[in-house]
């Protein structure tokens, strides 16, 4: 059962994390510009909901600090950005079948150019971690191969997010 807080500026204001305005605005752009439907919850972890289209995060004040939540954060912009209204990057064939592996790359990878776009560096470490995670069921000629075209999706959404 899950509590939206559906006024998303007023549950990032006041609080003892620190803002970062470039980022801030660039939400701001998604809501306004690209229908991005992003909603704040007391929810453990964050998600995308490809069937109901939206992202929801916890509440701005139960992350660590600032630098997980943006990285958390741009990382289910990422996976927005595939949505059918946009990259439509989850459908095969007419289906949504898609490789979960695959697109936490493209989210994670996404998540760290986002980062650098908006200079927030110190949760890359943590970013590379969870990437090397999934790679370990890969072999290193898939490795490189999955990496690579991850990467190109990843530069897509984010040009697609930054545009």
């Amino acid at each position: 059962n899950l509590n939206f807080n559906f006024n998303s500026e007023e549950s990032r204001r006041n609080k003892k994390l620190k803002l970062i305005e470039n980022a801030e605005n660039l939400v701001k752009k998604l809501e306004e510009n690209k229908k991005l439907e992003l909603f704040y919850s007391k929810v453990d972890s964050a998600k995308y909901s490809i069937n109901r289209d939206r992202v929801i995060v916890p509440l701005f004040d139960d992350f660590k600090n600032e630098f997980h939540y943006y990285g958390t954060l741009f990382h289910e912009l990422v996976h927005w950005s595939g949505g059918d209204k946009r990259l439509n990057r989850f459908n095969k064939n007419g289906t949504r079948n898609f490789d979960y592996n695959y697109e936490e790359f493209v989210a994670e990878i996404g998540a760290i150019l986002l980062m650098l776009n908006f200079e927030i560096s110190s949760n890359i470490y943590n970013s590379i971690a969870y990437i090397k995670i999934y790679l370990k069921k890969y072999s290193e000629e898939e490795k490189v191969n999955i990496l690579e075209n991850a990467f190109n999706d990843a530069k897509k959404a984010v040009d697609y997010l930054l545009s």
